[in-house]
């Protein structure tokens, strides 16, 4: 197929329509015949076989942007009226219109497209012969896709463009450049191609209708025998014709076929009444699927044209038991009337018929916006996000498009984030070891946002050292966060690691260089420091799988370095792949491109042990589909499935996409397709594992008006919750399980029925391919016992954690045949002896200050302990100005050991009130006073640390004494804390 959808084939004789397309068996081509290369000898005759033909272009329609019926009659029809004398040609006469022109074909059917074929004008004129063109697809007139891109030559030959196969209603060429270089457009013929059955490995399958069971709204069963069953008895001669003698119920008509189990079906046929009459003839319908018949999905509509030939409709393959064909026109407008002399389905090709292998898909769920980030959240929710706009990027406005998914209602709720100032598109994300979801630059470059799903809240958080887009992250086993790389936004190149603590905020490790952990993408630093593969490992430091080829060690000790520990094996490097932590110490590590575009992805995989001190590399079983951009989750059986990409990433587009997800089998090292999907998920799509086991996928694109904007989410029911037969599991359920569960502690979990073992998957976000917070953590059962109906485990978690990393966990059963429960959530803290610095909660403290600013703004000393440093406290401003010295008192309510206060500064650009000369003082009684630190600190922006010989005490006041600006006798500051 051809690369990134060039164009690849040109016509030999623009006299003789092409009513095929060609390929060497060898699966080569040339752009250039050998007849137009001088001096070469003609080759041997070569055997071709076609694999392309023209659809049939009865009931087609066709509209362009704009056509010249003044001067001339050059009607958007003429393009396919098939007479090569005729043309299509954009509006010239009067106000001449300019490219882009389009001209868009309505198949009235979704058909398989691989392929136009254009014809230009045959009298000689280059007035509007295309030469630079852009075609895309749609189902539904409405979301379009953009399979090919590129240039024909100029002159009045047949041309050809391949498009990857794939369904498609309309079709749109537009027209970016033409041979006379006045800006018109014009067309001969236009064809639409499908692939011969077979081609891409895709040969549809009809179903067998033994054993089902069919019924109609209507039968005629008076004035002739025609009942439901005629349309699936095999014999032609025989119809199902709706009722017509004693009554005549209007349309529209519906005929159900019961499969008797759960299939994957993917086409409907209805072959039209073979008596020589055409009453009750369907033109117009539905088809519609269901698995227990109260509620129906819509999976295609259209139009056939008016004759007796075979129809088929296709559809993306969708898991059903039950299929409703919906007659909506008859031939001859009759209002009451549908006959079929007979109705078959089709089915994918071999293994794809059966869910329990392939598993399936659900509808598309719509969103308001792009979800190009996404994490899981507690309460069976997914939140989303996109940038300051919901379908586009650019620049940094202060602002995020949130949408939030409910599961158990379906509903999706949407909110603008204001209050953080911070455009968080192509962010780093972690989750914390709290359950909060931390975003930190993008096109917000510095800025730090916090998401509590308790609250529902964001927050502003410290801002970075290092401003960054494109960064990666990971949380340590301490609680802390690291990040490092990110040159997208900011400043190209110098982008080292930081590490944020909730007592420090950011420090940077200026030994922390990513030079050593670059790709040697063409497109510079730009490309090259993008979405590190980030795993903590023991003795607190960082492994940095990829995606360059070269893999390093980060040790965040003082101010940091990095230590190569080798290849990745024999992997190129692998920008825009995943790497997944699927067991305790294992990685694997799939897909990606040498290049962040334009280059092949490969298809290659690899399995990354890290339980040595150093990393050992082996290779496993290749992708059948090479992909970057896409995204991998690992399950809770341990296998890791592979969702959406493309065979060679270009950003923005949908070409060559996979659309058939692939699952890795750690017990074979090998891949397995599984039901393709509805939409592409490609450049800035995301993928995660939800807490009944199934998969959340959704978003691609973010591109403003392009076609390829993915403004929807599909989830994915994996193989393991299927029976043979096509039915749902029967799942073990957990009956009681801990909130939470120590590092190599021991917890007691119930579960209705004996299970085999016990896993926790960590809460996942996705952004850009990566997932560096998901891992898969496989427990240790200690001992069982019957407890009432079901049974009580003793479950250990591993006594590491750099595996057992903190934070929110969902905690899976799984039977003997790896069928998991839905998981129950479980909060593995931070070990105490990890804690260096452990804040005091805040909860029922008061703050007050010598003095604040209400007037001019509103800051009140409350805002230090609000837990979010985009709002502030300041002293008086407005006149009079209060003089030094600033206080603000905290009274903890209870006398207790405090042994330091951390002091984040204002967060804005601004530097008045950033105190400088300090200090600071306890008491047990409010009056009496004691100093503990003083001293000065700099001007910059970040979060002051200061640490004394812990005293027990009830209160703690801050005494600013001096002014970073030197504009005004100021003080400021975002947060305070007490260790």
């Amino acid at each position: 197929m051809a690369v990134a959808g060039l164009v690849l084939v040109e016509g030999q004789d623009g006299a003789q329509p092409e009513s095929s397309r060609s390929r060497p068996h060898a699966g080569t081509h040339s752009e250039m015949s050998h007849e137009d290369m001088p001096g070469m000898v003609q080759p041997s005759p070569v055997s071709y076989v076609p694999t392309s033909v023209e659809l049939s272009r009865a009931a087609w329609t066709v509209n362009a942007s704009t056509e010249e019926l003044v001067g001339d009659r050059n009607a958007a029809t003429n393009a396919i009226d098939g007479d090569p004398a005729t043309f299509w040609h954009s509006r010239w006469a009067g106000d001449p219109a300019r490219l882009p022109q389009t001209i868009t074909i309505d198949l009235h059917v979704v058909q398989t497209v691989d392929g136009v074929s254009y014809l230009p004008r045959q009298d000689g004129s280059p007035n509007g012969v295309v030469t630079e063109f852009r075609i895309d697809t749609s189902t539904d007139g409405v979301r379009w896709s953009t399979p090919a891109t590129g240039r024909w030559q100029g002159d009045a030959t047949r041309k050809s463009a391949e498009l990857r196969a794939g369904p498609a209603r309309y079709v749109r060429l537009t027209v970016e450049g033409d041979a006379s270089g006045l800006g018109f457009a014009s067309a001969a013929e236009l064809d639409v191609l499908t692939p011969v059955a077979g081609e891409d490995g895709y040969t549809p399958k009809t179903l067998d209708p033994a054993g089902w069971k069919v019924s109609a709204d209507s039968e005629e069963l008076q004035g002739e025998r025609a009942p439901a069953t005629n349309a699936v008895d095999g014999d032609p001669a025989t119809v199902w014709h709706t009722q017509w003698r004693d009554a005549s119920p209007p349309l529209p008509h519906r005929f159900t076929i019961d499969l008797g189990r759960v299939r994957e079906v993917d086409g409907l046929t209805y072959l039209p009444r073979q008596d020589g009459r055409v009453n009750g003839t369907v033109i117009e319908y539905a088809v519609e699927t269901s698995d227990n018949q109260r509620t129906w999905t819509q999976v295609a509509t259209g139009r056939w044209a008016d004759d007796a030939s075979l129809k088929t409709t296709r559809f993306t393959a969708s898991a059903a038991r039950y299929v409703r064909f919906v007659a909506l026109v008859e031939i001859n407008g009759h209002p009451s009337w549908t006959s079929a002399a007979e109705i078959g389905l089709q089915t994918p090709g071999g293994d794809l018929a059966d869910v329990s292998k392939v598993g399936s898909w659900g509808p598309t769920i719509s969103f308001p916006l792009v979800p190009s980030a996404a994490a899981v959240l507690p309460g069976n929710r997914v939140l989303t996000w996109s940038a300051y706009s919901d379908t586009t990027f650019g620049g940094s406005s202060g602002q995020t498009q949130t949408a939030i998914l409910d599961l158990t209602t379906g509903r999706v709720s949407r909110s603008t984030v204001f209050n953080t100032r911070h455009d968080m598109f192509c962010p780093g994300v972690v989750v914390l070891a709290d359950g909060r979801i931390m975003v930190t630059g993008g096109s917000g470059a510095s800025e730090t946002s916090i998401y509590d799903p308790a609250t529902d809240t964001w927050k502003g958080g410290p801002a970075m050292n290092v401003a960054r887009g494109y960064q990666s992250m990971t949380l340590l086993p301490d609680g802390n966060a690291f990040t490092v790389g990110g040159s997208w936004s900011g400043p190209r190149g110098g982008k080292v690691g930081e590490v944020w603590s909730p007592a420090a905020g950011w420090t940077a490790l200026p030994g922390v260089t990513t030079d050593r952990m670059l790709t040697a993408d063409p497109g510079g630093i730009y490309r090259s420091d993008n979405h590190m593969w980030l795993f903590p490992t023991r003795g607190g430091k960082v492994l940095q799988l990829g995606p360059s080829k070269q893999m390093n060690s980060i040790s965040l000790s003082g101010t940091g370095s990095v230590t190569s520990v080798g290849t990745r094996g024999d992997s190129a490097d692998a920008m825009n792949g995943n790497a997944v932590l699927y067991d305790a110490d294992k990685v694997l590590t799939v897909g990606g491109a040498p290049a962040y575009e334009g280059t092949p992805a490969t298809a290659r995989a690899y399995v990354v042990d890290l339980s040595g001190s150093k990393p050992v590399t082996r290779r496993s079983g290749d992708l059948a589909t090479p992909r970057a951009f896409a995204n991998s989750v690992v399950l809770p059986d341990g296998r890791v499935v592979v969702i959406g990409g493309q065979r060679t990433p270009v950003p923005f587009t949908d070409t060559d996409a996979a659309m058939s997800p692939e699952t890795w089998d750690p017990a074979t090292g090998t891949f397995s397709n599984g039901a393709p999907m509805a939409v592409p998920r490609t450049y800035h799509s995301v993928a995660m594992l939800l807490q009944d086991g199934r998969v959340f996928t959704g978003g691609g694109g973010l591109c403003g008006t392009c076609a390829t904007n993915h403004p929807n989410a599909q989830i994915y029911t994996p193989d393991y919750l299927y029976e043979a037969d096509g039915t749902l599991r029967d799942r073990p359920r957990i009956t009681t399980a801990p909130a939470t569960a120590q590092v190599g502690g021991t917890v007691t979990v119930t579960t209705d029925r004996a299970v085999s073992r016990f896993v926790l998957v960590r809460m996942g976000q996705s952004t850009h391919s990566i997932n560096n917070d998901q891992r898969r953590v496989p427990l240790s059962v200690v001992s069982s016992q019957t407890s009432g109906s079901g049974r009580s485990y003793q479950v250990r978690v591993p006594n590491d954690a750099s595996i057992a990393l903190p934070g929110p966990y969902m905690l899976f059963a799984l039977d003997a045949r790896g069928t998991p429960s839905v998981a129950s959530l479980v909060t593995v803290p931070v070990p105490s002896s990890l804690v260096t610095d452990k804040l005091l909660p805040r909860t029922g403290w008061t703050i007050t200050a010598s003095d604040a600013e209400t007037v001019g703004e509103q800051a009140p000393a409350s805002n230090l302990l609000d837990g979010d440093a985009a709002t502030i406290w300041h002293s008086r401003w407005s006149d009079p100005a209060a003089p030094f010295p600033h206080t603000v008192t905290v009274d903890t309510r209870v006398s207790q050991r405090i042994s330091g206060l951390s002091l984040t500064t204002r967060q804005d650009e601004s530097t008045h009130g950033g105190i400088t000369d300090y200090r600071i003082q306890v008491s047990s009684n409010g009056s009496s006073w004691t100093t503990v630190a003083s001293g000065r600190w700099s001007g910059e922006r970040g979060t002051r640390l200061v640490r004394w010989n812990a005293v027990k005490t009830r209160y703690v006041r801050l005494v600013a004494l001096g002014e970073a600006s030197g504009r005004g006798p100021w003080a400021s500051a975002a947060e305070l804390n007490l260790l």
